[in-house]
């Protein structure tokens, strides 16, 4: 390609599109203009917010982020070309903020109940189901009776999540002053202290729980897990009103990951069921 000293680069076609200009009608001219300017839209960025929340989301400390969430993000940008999806870190206690400050305008794997003002922000369907549930050391006598009352015992729990038992509030002093809690960064953090007998209670999200058995088989020979949830987990993606892609084009592309077997890679990945 040629460049103009004043213009920038110069198309090899630009003297045919000169002597279209010259000779065509206006219809025509009009629908030149239209297929260039087709031509050259430019994709959507669409910024999704992404907090610490294996398996979903896990950022290392480097700032890297891995997880199921960062595979949903890659087979979206694979399955259209009208929007790029990308990740815009942010963290438990700070992602509402940034959302507020429009920093980013969807989050995956969320819930309403979340802290999220519906008067802001639709939802997609629901398109993954799980938990979390509540861990203890294995030892002699000890039942899921144990977890009926859960008031009386130490806890570990992550900064910034929102818990069931505790109301969904997040506010670590409240936290505090309701319960004998250790607020940690990482869900293997928790396993760590609720192994060591640090604390009698964790409570961590089944998914990642199932997850870190395959990687350490012993572990399960050694905690006692609840039977039931803290709290039922219902994913959907909260999108800010107004924005596009809308809540219903995403149903439709996910849809399409969830069934279509190019993508089956990813629930294999993580032995989830959509």
């Amino acid at each position: 390609m040629i460049f103009s000293k004043h213009k920038g680069p110069i198309p090899p076609n630009a003297g045919i599109l000169k002597k279209i200009f010259k000779t065509s009608c206006p219809f025509v001219i009009t629908l030149l203009i239209t297929f260039v300017t087709l031509e050259a839209k430019a994709v959507e960025t669409v910024k999704v917010g992404v907090a610490h929340f294996p398996p979903f989301y896990d950022v290392t400390p480097d700032g890297n982020v891995k997880g199921l969430g960062m595979d949903v993000i890659q087979a979206l940008n694979e399955l259209q070309k009208d929007y790029e999806f990308v990740a815009v870190p942010t963290t438990p206690r700070r992602r509402h903020q940034m959302f507020v400050e429009k920093k980013y305008d969807m989050s995956f794997f969320d819930h309403l109940a979340w802290g999220w003002d519906k008067t802001q922000v639709d939802t997609t369907d629901v398109y993954l189901s799980g938990g979390e549930v509540f861990i203890t050391a294995k030892k002699a006598g000890r039942s899921q009776s144990y977890f009926n009352d859960i008031k009386d015992k130490s806890i570990a729990a992550i900064l910034g999540y929102n818990y069931k038992f505790a109301d969904y509030q997040t506010d670590p002093e409240t936290l505090k002053y309701m319960f004998n809690i250790t607020l940690t960064k990482s869900p293997e953090q928790i396993i760590k202290l609720v192994s060591s007998g640090y604390v009698d209670i964790g409570v961590i999200t089944k998914t990642y729980l199932l997850r870190y058995f395959k990687k350490d088989a012993n572990a399960r020979k050694t905690l006692l897990i609840s039977d039931h949830y803290d709290q039922s987990y219902h994913f959907r993606t909260i999108v800010r009103k107004g924005v596009k892609p809308s809540a219903d084009y995403l149903n439709q592309l996910m849809q399409v990951i969830r069934s279509d077997p190019s993508f089956a890679w990813i629930k294999d990945k993580y032995g989830i069921t959509w």
